[in-house]
């Protein structure tokens, strides 16, 4: 009589809880460059006139904003710190 040979019983698969990376997405910096097409269109198109004044606060708070994340995304670490400390 020939034995039956035993077959291993396969483990179930270990699952491992998948950890959520946390979003880098700027969602303020899509709202600002919403707005600032926005305000491009009303004042190009005259559909509402916007005092000089607001529209160079905006262009100005645009180009430090872009500055910035040059900066951030330009530089090293070490350089960034070298920079920010002569400026």
């Amino acid at each position: 009589m020939a034995k039956k040979e035993s077959k291993p019983i396969a483990a179930a698969p270990i699952q491992i809880p998948k950890t959520e990376k946390k979003s880098y997405f700027p969602k303020l910096l899509i709202i600002f460059s919403f707005l600032m097409i926005a305000v491009a269109l009303i004042d190009y198109f005259k559909y509402y006139k916007i005092p000089e004044w607001g529209v160079d606060a905006l262009l100005l708070i645009a180009g430090v904003w872009m500055l910035t994340l040059g900066m951030e995304h330009g530089y090293y670490k070490k350089r960034k710190e070298i920079l920010k400390r002569y400026i």
